[in-house]
């Protein structure tokens, strides 16, 4: 009996063992979630400043465009400052408490920028940054492929405006100020998020970002992207693998997958072992994952035959799939006498 319970004591310790690691291993709260900044007398420092939200940090960590390491205060509000900054620059920073635990959630994004975000500054007023663009920005569909987008120009000095983020573009500027910005964005996939923002920019001088923006072109607009079909692109490869039944003595049936719904024709061809070519044309059907067949007759009971697949339209063949073996008789155990 003593056996057993020195087994329950042990289990228990144990237990008891894992659930106090666990509730010690706490990492902090998120700091913030917001990050005020100030600026100091429009010099190339400016103060920022974030709620402590945790009691058991040892420290906070900036990081993105700038980096630093504050320990812990243990106090509600933190403030530090951050110096030797570009006056024109636009900074993006976020916070994280930790702990020998881990890191906490990180803040909000903060995005600053001296000459834009702290108006008046003498480090800006020969060359002044433009002001921030939108900050919303606006997206109309055109097709399954393309939108216009638009934003408010808040500047009328700005050499032209950035997209940035999941696509790239530079649009120039109109130089009006409180005027509306279009642009066309193409060849964009009709089913994938796109996320961007806009910021003017004077040379190297880059203003503050506008809000983000995300859009879908299927979702957000309802569109249906089975009309986003190219005919001038090569469709893709079909299978990848051939699958091959008797029907007799000297034919099979081929089969693959269509994966493409822009092929206008298959092509199923091979030779035997002395070299003797045959190819057959098999028409397209809609429906990409459908289920592509073809019969090859006149074949020899006892020849080993080489098969491949392609998919094909008027801009060319897809990759090709394949090869396959096979021998009518030995593949499916028939006699060819």
């Amino acid at each position: 009996m003593f056996k057993y319970k020195n087994k329950f004591f042990t289990t228990l310790l144990v237990v008891m063992g894992i659930f106090t690691s666990i509730a010690w291993a706490i990492v902090p709260n998120q700091p913030g979630p917001y990050i005020g900044v100030t600026d100091d007398n429009c010099t190339t420092t400016v103060r920022i400043n974030f709620s402590d939200n945790s009691n058991n940090e040892d420290g906070f960590i900036i990081f993105g465009d700038i980096n630093k390491t504050i320990p812990a205060n243990n106090t509600q509000d933190v403030y530090v400052d951050l110096e030797n900054l570009e006056c024109n620059r636009t900074y993006r920073i976020q916070v994280v408490a930790y702990n020998s635990d881990g890191n906490s959630t990180p803040s909000y994004v903060r995005d600053f920028n001296i000459c834009t975000t702290f108006s008046g500054c003498p480090c800006c007023d020969d060359d002044p940054c433009p002001s921030r663009p939108g900050p919303y920005i606006g997206v109309t569909d055109i097709n399954c492929t393309a939108v216009r987008i638009n934003f408010l120009d808040n500047s009328d000095n700005e050499d032209g405006f950035r997209i940035i983020g999941d696509i790239n573009k530079t649009i120039p500027a109109n130089n009006t100020q409180n005027a509306y910005v279009y642009a066309n964005l193409e060849n964009l996939e009709c089913n994938k998020t796109y996320k961007i923002q806009v910021m003017a920019y004077k040379g190297d001088c880059n203003s503050t970002l506008s809000d983000v923006r995300f859009f879908n072109i299927h979702t957000t607009f309802d569109i249906d992207c089975s009309s986003c079909t190219d005919s001038n692109e090569v469709p893709n490869a079909p299978g990848p693998y051939i699958g091959v039944t008797d029907i007799n003595k000297t034919a099979v049936r081929v089969n693959f997958v269509d994966n493409s719904d822009n092929e206008t024709s298959f092509r199923v061809f091979g030779s035997d072992l002395n070299g003797n070519d045959f190819n057959k044309t098999v028409s397209a059907k809609s429906g990409t994952g459908s289920e592509v067949y073809a019969n090859l007759t006149n074949l020899i009971c006892n020849k080993q035959y080489t098969i491949y697949a392609v998919a094909s339209n008027n801009s060319g063949d897809s990759d090709v799939i394949g090869p396959r073996y096979f021998r009518i008789s030995t593949s499916f155990g028939i006699s060819c006498n």
